[in-house]
């Protein structure tokens, strides 16, 4: 466990969640913070923290153009897929690529990282396997996208690869992962907050509503958010509120696409209470 919970479960229609204050080093509440779920597109934060390790130890840059690889822009002919299709032979800089993941949750570019970083998908299970690992974090990977295997079939086909499974991890080890990404590279928060990018000529907005319109006593610095059929709504937020610092990750949260960040505000105002009224 992290450290002491010291405060009851807060009644939430999600599956799991843990708020944790980064100022006093501490959880505040939390819900089957250990179960496994399945993670969608929070998965995405490995190839992040990977990718920044990459340009931290010199193999890449931002401005770094990677060519977009036949089996990759394949991927993007099915729209539900990608909003932005990456096709061949166009190439992006790094840093649209990792704007692109954190910002809109694109599958192509965290795709196209981890054949660049790794060369192959085994390679990156196996690689992935290793790092968490030895972040004592236990998680079961399965692609760098967070989708269902079954949705990047032909993905799987190019890469030789048949044994097919659902990345799952647990609240605890996705806070765990969020914790050593924002403290080892603080400017992922700083891509995160932004409240559109620019790709092609054509303005993509933040998919974190609360980036461009935050609520009264909260500001948000990212981090991610994700979503498939099976794992319903997923997030994890990093969130100031009466100048304290909180990590919230929700997990499976059975209600409508933006009502999630008002989810994880409010279970932060009541993790608070709760604690105080102890």
């Amino acid at each position: 466990m992290l450290s002491n919970i010291i405060s009851e479960p807060i009644n939430t229609s999600a599956q799991a969640y843990v708020v944790f204050s980064v100022n006093d080093d501490k959880v505040v509440s939390s819900k089957n913070d250990n179960l496994k779920w399945p993670t969608a597109s929070l998965a995405k934060l490995i190839i992040i923290y990977q990718t920044l390790s990459a340009i931290q130890q010199g193999q890449l840059d931002y401005h770094s153009v990677l060519p977009v690889t036949a089996n990759v822009a394949a991927v993007g002919s099915n729209p539900d897929l990608a909003d932005i299709p990456l096709t061949v032979p166009q190439g992006y800089e790094v840093i649209d690529l990792l704007n692109m993941i954190l910002l809109i949750s694109e599958n192509q570019p965290a795709l196209q990282l981890m054949l660049t970083l790794f060369g192959s998908l085994s390679n990156w299970r196996h690689q992935t396997q290793l790092l968490l690992a030895a972040m004592k974090i236990d998680g079961d990977i399965s692609n760098p996208t967070g989708l269902d295997d079954e949705d990047l079939a032909g993905f799987f086909i190019s890469q030789h690869v048949s044994d097919k499974k659902v990345t799952k991890m647990s609240a605890n080890a996705l806070l765990l992962l969020t914790k050593k990404l924002i403290l080892q590279f603080p400017d992922v928060l700083s891509l995160a907050q932004q409240a559109q990018m620019v790709i092609e000529n054509k303005i993509w907005l933040n998919r974190n509503p609360k980036i461009a319109n935050p609520s009264y006593d909260m500001t948000w610095a990212g981090l991610k958010t994700g979503f498939t059929d099976r794992a319903k709504q997923n997030l994890i937020a990093v969130i100031t509120h009466q100048h304290k610092r909180y990590i919230v990750v929700l997990l499976g949260f059975d209600g409508a696409n933006y009502a999630k960040f008002d989810e994880a505000e409010r279970i932060i105002r009541e993790a608070i209470t709760n604690e105080f009224s102890k």
